[in-house]
């Protein structure tokens, strides 16, 4: 009997695994840098795409069921020394057919680690088959304040390859 449980919780956890989609709210499995953004104040911008465990010796070709894909894509505000101050994410879900794709769905979290920053908007909106973020992120700093306003794109070709 101990063996039967022990096999069916195994199992159960197996099966959960291989059918998780990733998520905002969960970390992505792997991460590609996509792109990075400076500032001539020496703070920058640096953009990830998640990628599953699969998919990373294939390229960016997405694990995918039924043509359905969904991707985040994460661009973290960072100072000149390196510290994360602030972050969007956009998640969107897109289908695809060889002749065209379509996003279906998007999504958007953000999040400050300074106090001296605060998220003053955002949003997301989707057309066609790109999904954007737009994040307003504001710096008080001595009585006085500075917005930064990034956007953050996902797209996804007719073949269902994400960048």
């Amino acid at each position: 009997m101990k063996r039967f449980i022990t096999l069916f919780i195994t199992l159960c956890v197996f099966f959960i695994t291989i059918y998780q989609e990733p998520s905002i709210a969960n970390a992505a499995i792997n991460t590609k840098h996509y792109a990075t953004t400076t500032f001539s104040n020496g703070a920058y911008i640096e953009t990830y795409i998640s990628i599953p465990s699969a998919t990373i010796t294939s390229g960016m070709k997405a694990f995918s069921s039924n043509n359905t894909i969904t991707r985040t894509k994460t661009s973290y505000y960072k100072n000149s020394a390196g510290t994360i101050l602030w972050s969007i994410a956009i998640e969107a879900t897109f289908t695809y057919d060889g002749t065209t794709a379509k996003c279906t769905y998007c999504t958007y979290k953000t999040a400050c680690y300074s106090s001296s920053w605060k998220i003053k908007y955002a949003s997301c909106s989707k057309s066609k088959n790109t999904a954007t973020a737009t994040v307003t992120a504001t710096h008080y700093i001595n009585n006085t304040s500075n917005d930064i306003t990034q956007n953050v794109k996902i797209t996804c070709n007719k073949n269902g390859i994400i960048s």
